[in-house]
C-alpha cells in the first residue's frame, strides 16, 4: 500500500502515495491508519498524491477522525487536497469537520 510516515517535530506525517483512494484500496487504508493510531495522536495526512477519492476513500477519512477524538490532545490535518477532493469535501460538508491546508509546507 502506498502509505507512509514521517515525522515532523511533533506531528506525524501520512503520505497517501496512491492515485486513487477508494473502495479497491479502503481495507489497506484502514489497516494502515488503525497501525499508525496506535502510536500517533497528531497527524497530518497529505493527500497531494490522490487524483481521486471516493466515498469509500472519505469513510477512512472520517474513520480516523473518530478515533483520533477519543485520544488526549489529538489533532488531524488534511493537506495537498486537489479540485476534485475539495470539491467532494464541500458537497459533502466535510469541509466544517475536517482541519484542512493547501500546502504541508508549513507543517
Amino acid at each position: 500500500m502506498g502509505i507512509h510516515t514521517t515525522h515532523k517535530n511533533d506531528y506525524t506525517i501520512v503520505q497517501v502515495a496512491i492515485e486513487r483512494f477508494d473502495v479497491v484500496n479502503m481495507q489497506e487504508a484502514k489497516d494502515a491508519f488503525e497501525s499508525i493510531l496506535q502510536q500517533n495522536s497528531k497527524i497530518v495526512i497529505d493527500m497531494s498524491k490522490v487524483i481521486f477519492i471516493d466515498s469509500s476513500g472519505l469513510s477512512v477519512l472520517i474513520g480516523v477522525l473518530k478515533r483520533l477524538k477519543t485520544k488526549e490532545d489529538s489533532m488531524l490535518k488534511l493537506c495537498g487536497l486537489n479540485t476534485q477532493a475539495i470539491e467532494l469535501m464541500e458537497i459533502t460538508q466535510l469541509n466544517r469537520i475536517f482541519d484542512i491546508v493547501d500546502s504541508c509546507d508549513g507543517i
